[in-house]
């Protein structure tokens, strides 16, 4: 297996593997809900808005990933990373629970010729209690970069309130790097071999029964509980933030 190495990202970049199966499910349905991803960050105590937003904005330009559009050339998919932007983060005054407003915010479409992939909602139910709405698109999003997000915010946010600058490294490989040496990979005796394996294994499998099902609606979202001020990132790597776990309720 060859080393994953940084590549030149300008230009048209091609999807990889999985990106390219979703790429094919939303030409046949555009803009399917099924494929928005929420998460909601139930946040306790003293809030600076201006530093939250602050950090989404420097979490999307760290990670190219959000700032890719997505479109048609020649009839195939490509990918194409754009500059950093601003992260728009809105507040909503509201009351708890605000099941409503959430379930409007994964109810939007994503435009994959608009970046970010990402929108962020801040619903603040007192002066020590928000709630962050985060959806995402599946083109940017999987369970272990949302691993990485929290991280991450945790980490910046605390430095942005202090008035610091964010306390981690560039990252060394971003996503078209891997899109890249997935594809330089994944192609002559190596693709064969893949698909003999799942040809062997899914031989006499029966084919399954298609029903039709909604699709006017998101993935169900995953709640966590975060105490703002709690946790602290040494300067040495993204994965030493120490302090109070992030806890799902």
């Amino acid at each position: 297996m060859p080393p994953l190495l940084a590549t030149d990202r300008s230009g048209l970049l091609p999807l990889s593997l999985p990106q390219q199966r979703v790429w094919f499910l939303e030409q046949l349905v555009p803009g399917n809900l099924a494929y928005n991803a929420q998460i909601t960050l139930r946040l306790k105590g003293n809030l600076d808005v201006d530093a939250l937003r602050a950090t989404l904005t420097e979490i999307v330009r760290r990670h190219e990933i959000f700032r890719t559009v997505f479109r048609a050339v020649d009839g195939v998919g490509t990918a194409e990373v754009r500059p950093p932007m601003p992260v728009d983060l809105p507040v909503v005054d509201c009351a708890d629970p605000a099941d409503e407003l959430i379930s409007a915010q994964v109810r939007q479409s994503f435009d994959l010729a608009q970046p970010p992939l990402a929108r962020w909602t801040l619903l603040r139910h007192g002066p020590t209690d928000h709630t962050l709405v985060q959806v995402e698109h599946h083109f940017v999003h999987d369970g272990w970069s949302l691993a990485q997000l929290l991280t991450e915010l945790t980490c910046i946010y605390p430095a942005f309130v202090g008035g610091e600058p964010s306390p981690l490294p560039a990252p060394t490989r971003q996503y078209g790097d891997f899109t890249r040496w997935q594809r330089d990979w994944m192609r002559g005796e190596v693709l064969d071999r893949h698909l003999d394996f799942w040809a062997d294994q899914l031989a006499g499998a029966r084919r399954p029964r298609w029903t039709c099902r909604p699709t006017g609606r998101g993935r169900p979202g995953r709640v966590f509980a975060v105490t703002p001020y709690k946790r602290r990132c040494r300067r040495t790597s993204s994965s030493a933030c120490t302090g109070s776990p992030v806890t799902t309720e």
